[in-house]
């Protein structure tokens, strides 16, 4: 995120993707010219509904100078909600962990016990 550079880009398509059962997500394609002059596509990681983004649209987006195809458009569900769901799916794996470990430490049944003698 440090050598990225914000900037301005256009939707220039909607992409909508639907799965048998589900409602259509629609991934906006999104236009801007680097600081060189060079035209690149991107096209949003995570589906939003169809209102959300329309064509024409201008957004800001953030991208690396050195890899611009890889432009993100600067809003917070882009750029944070898949780490937060990274964090969330890791968090309760940990705590099933320790939890079963805390079972098996705990679990008096199997436990030799003393006899005085």
């Amino acid at each position: 995120m440090s050598t990225m550079i914000s900037g301005t880009g256009t939707v220039v398509e909607l992409l909508k993707v639907q799965r048998p059962g589900e409602t259509a997500n629609f991934y906006p394609i999104v236009e801007f010219r680097t600081q060189t002059g060079e035209f690149i596509r991107f096209e949003r990681s995570t589906g939003v509904s169809e209102n959300t983004y329309r064509v024409g649209q201008q957004v800001d987006i953030l991208h690396d100078p050195q890899f611009p195809q890889d432009a993100r458009i600067d809003s917070w569900f882009e750029l944070r909600l898949p780490s937060l769901v990274v964090i969330l799916i890791g968090s309760g794996a940990l705590v099933a962990g320790l939890a079963g470990c805390g079972v098996a430490i705990f679990d008096t049944r199997n436990q030799p016990t003393s006899h005085p003698g």
